[in-house]
């Protein structure tokens, strides 16, 4: 998966064109925007597209929109008027709470920070990678886990060993500038995961 960059960046629509070609299922998280503006945002894409689209804020827009997925922060629950039947993740920064999560509705959670971020500076590993991959190992769970935060080529092996059943890009992804660049280094990191 892909996370949007929280700010413009040069060329981002077509590095998100090309990354969904590629495989990449894309988080849009664009705190700064609010609903009308993210909704214009995401009308620059064509129609066929938005089935790959996991939205970070506004559930109701995803909804509307037919968006593929809705994304909740820590703590956050989805509000009781919405229908939703599309897929629900959701970030958590707790081990604890990846074992209370993993029993629910969600589908899949984020998980950080599991290395040193890449986009936030400062933003440090916060788990202990050996107990992470015992919890991981032992955990009775129906949701899946992701890695989140300064996943990138020289780690992604690892991501897999520790037990994760997939990973988010963001900073490793960004910090390029190019959509060629964008799209060469998500195909090196896919093809390294296996």
């Amino acid at each position: 998966m892909v996370i949007t960059a929280p700010g413009e960046v040069s060329e981002e629509a077509d590095s998100i064109m090309q990354l969904i070609e590629a495989g990449a299922r894309i988080h849009v998280r664009k705190p700064e925007m609010n609903e009308p503006l993210l909704a214009k945002w995401i009308h620059q894409f064509p129609k066929e597209v938005y089935h790959q689209f996991h939205l970070h804020a506004f559930p109701e827009l995803a909804n509307k929109m037919g968006l593929r997925g809705i994304h909740l922060k820590d703590g956050q629950k989805l509000p009781t008027h919405i229908q939703w039947n599309g897929i629900l993740s959701k970030a958590c920064h707790r081990l604890a709470d990846v074992h209370q999560e993993t029993t629910t509705d969600v589908d899949y959670l984020f998980l950080s920070p599991v290395f040193d971020s890449i986009s936030k500076k400062g933003y440090k590993a916060a788990f202990d990678l050996t107990e992470l991959a015992q919890l991981l190992k032992n955990v009775n769970r129906k949701t899946e886990v992701m890695a989140l935060g300064g996943v990138e080529l020289e780690n992604i092996r690892q991501v897999k060993q520790l037990g994760f059943d997939g990973a988010a890009l963001l900073g490793a992804i960004w910090q390029r500038n190019t959509t060629s660049e964008r799209l060469q280094y998500f195909k090196k990191v896919k093809a390294y995961a296996g």
